[in-house]
């Protein structure tokens, strides 16, 4: 059957289930280890990174951010926050 909206559930324990999964925990290294092959300062890494994961360029907000947030936490965690936003999980 098919709809023309899906229903959006996103509870908390829904989105904690997803960060936590061990799927999404080993996709999101092996994500940083190829962003890591590539030669490149973190803001260009970032930028590659959100382009692949959402499929267009970050903002100026969210480079920023999403910069300071990788040189705080690292280039894995930054994949995992990318494979939970909304944006990657839902196609509008």
């Amino acid at each position: 059957m098919q709809v023309g909206r899906r229903n959006e559930s996103v509870s908390p324990l829904q989105s904690l289930a997803l960060l936590n999964n061990a799927l999404v925990l080993t996709l999101s290294q092996h994500f940083a280890a190829r962003l890591d092959l590539d030669d490149g300062d973190l803001l260009a890494k970032v930028r590659r990174a959100h382009t692949e994961a959402l499929g267009r360029p970050p903002t100026a907000s969210e480079e920023q951010a999403l910069t300071r947030y990788a040189a705080q936490f690292g280039l894995t965690n930054l994949c995992r926050v990318l494979f939970n936003l909304n944006e990657f999980s839902f196609v509008d």
